[in-house]
């Protein structure tokens, strides 16, 4: 039993293995994927340092805020298909 049971779980290892090498890098798809949904609503946007992609839609009229001062914020973070995952408005 032993004989055949070895070379099995060898040949299925190689096959995992093989099937999750070939699959795309889950990372560089959700990239893809932005920079195509950007392209497509012509936004020319850039992520922050951390990846993170955001749009001004309404810019404020008051004063520039300094370092240190209290400002307000309105935002919606929202999935490329429109789907609303947080909003909020904060001081």
């Amino acid at each position: 039993m032993n004989r055949i049971f070895i070379p099995f779980l060898l040949s299925l290892s190689l096959i995992l293995c093989l099937n999750g090498c070939t699959k795309d890098d889950p990372i560089e798809k959700e990239k893809m994927a932005m920079t195509k949904y950007l392209e497509d609503h012509g936004y020319a946007e850039s992520p922050t340092a951390s990846g993170l992609y955001y749009i001004e839609t309404k810019r404020g009229t008051g004063a520039d805020a300094d370092k240190g001062d209290l400002v307000k914020v309105r935002y919606k973070g929202t999935f490329t298909d429109g789907t609303v995952f947080d909003s909020g408005i904060y001081t």
